[in-house]
């Protein structure tokens, strides 16, 4: 379960850009809102968000820093490298490409 919920939330850091690509190549064009209404969005819906944002960042970090989840996290850089190098890049190569998909560096 640990290791499935580890791959799933560091499949949810490499898609998440690509994804948000995407819903904004399909959102329709709407006119400018008014800034009266942008105002009165946020201050209804700011204090939600705020609170549902730190709340999924604190779960994140929380299971982050568990020793399990950063065992799996270094056994993925490890076979990550490993396959890189039987793929034919030199160990330079793979050590920069390997630490540069780091999820937690962006």
């Amino acid at each position: 379960m640990g290791r499935k919920l580890a791959g799933l939330a560091l499949l949810a850091f490499i898609l998440a850009p690509a994804v948000a690509r995407a819903e904004e190549s399909e959102a329709p064009a709407q006119p400018p809102a008014a800034p009266q209404d942008v105002h009165q969005a946020m201050q209804q819906v700011g204090p939600a968000m705020t609170e549902m944002i730190t709340t999924t960042l604190d779960g994140l970090l929380a299971y982050m820093t568990r020793p399990e989840t950063t065992d799996q996290m270094a056994v993925f850089v490890r076979n990550y490298y490993d396959a890189l190098i039987k793929k034919g890049f030199t160990e330079e190569q793979a050590l920069q490409i390997a630490t540069s998909a780091n999820p937690l560096r962006r």
